[in-house]
């Protein structure tokens, strides 16, 4: 009597212990499938990663080169004549070799608009053909000079005409030719000049720091599309573990249910020759 009584106390602990065991079994199931669908989709996404194209390089806003900019730098030390200016390379200039024809209507326009600003004032002096030519052809060749700097050329001559005419349409500058005689156009073109050329440095300067940027922001993608492939392979791996763990432990699960059926039929044939029964 005993002895049964024991038998069931240990038969009860074993079933109680069997029990915790598949509970425990059944969570590690839960638990290595989820991170076996969690790391399997998070691998696929991150193995189609890609680089990102860097954002275009902004252009630097061009500021225009203002007549009240000019006012405030004029001064009596402005030169009569526009600065000298080495050919490019470093070559000495050769006139003959000069298009006699190049700018040939700009600077007839920049000398209507000179024309007209002293004609305003009243100190236009009649000159004759030949006169005209000749200071025609000083400011085309002086023109093509200064343009012939490769950071200026053909718009730095249409930016200069627009710019001349409009310091001598601007009436500040007609009060002060008027009243004090002031030259304006040489020292509006050496202004043109000196500030064409500063603004060029700036829009080279801002190109070069873009330049940098986007070449930066490309080795950064770079870097992060090899971070996310090896990411993803480590989360590929870990999901196909996590996927075997599931399998294993689904297989033993099959395999003890087999054995536990089998120790059933087992025992209750047992049973059935002590009683001498047949097993139905």
């Amino acid at each position: 009597m005993t002895g049964d009584k024991a038998d069931g106390f240990f038969k009860k602990t074993e079933d109680l212990f069997v029990k915790i065991f598949r509970v425990v079994v059944l969570i590690i199931m839960t638990v290595s499938l989820v991170i076996s669908v969690i790391a399997g989709l998070t691998g696929a996404m991150k193995m189609m990663s890609s680089e990102k194209e860097p954002a275009k390089a902004a252009s630097a806003s061009k500021k225009g080169i203002e007549v009240d900019d000019f006012l405030k730098s004029l001064t009596p030390e402005d030169p009569a004549k526009p600065k000298p200016e080495p050919a490019p390379g470093g070559g000495k200039e050769e006139t003959s070799k000069l298009d006699a024809l190049k700018y040939l209507a700009e600077a007839t326009k920049i000398y209507g608009c000179a024309t007209t600003l002293t004609a305003k004032v009243g100190t236009q002096t009649e000159g004759g053909p030949d006169e005209i030519r000749k200071a025609v052809e000083f400011l085309r060749s002086e023109v093509q000079r200064l343009a012939s700097a490769e950071w200026r050329g053909q718009e730095w001559v249409t930016s200069l005409t627009a710019f001349a005419c409009a310091v001598t349409q601007n009436d500040k500058v007609i009060k002060l030719v008027s009243e004090k005689g002031q030259k304006v156009l040489i020292p509006a073109i050496n202004f043109h000049v000196r500030v064409w050329d500063r603004l060029e440095k700036e829009h080279k300067a801002h190109a070069a720091i873009e330049e940098k940027r986007i070449a930066n922001e490309r080795i950064k993608e770079q870097m992060r599309v090899v971070q996310d492939k090896a990411f993803a392979l480590t989360a590929l791996m870990v999901a196909g573990g996590a996927f075997a763990l599931f399998m294993v432990v689904a297989l033993y699960l099959i395999f003890a249910k087999i054995e536990a059926n089998l120790n059933l039929i087992n025992r209750s044939i047992e049973e059935a020759a002590k009683r001498n029964t047949p097993v139905t």
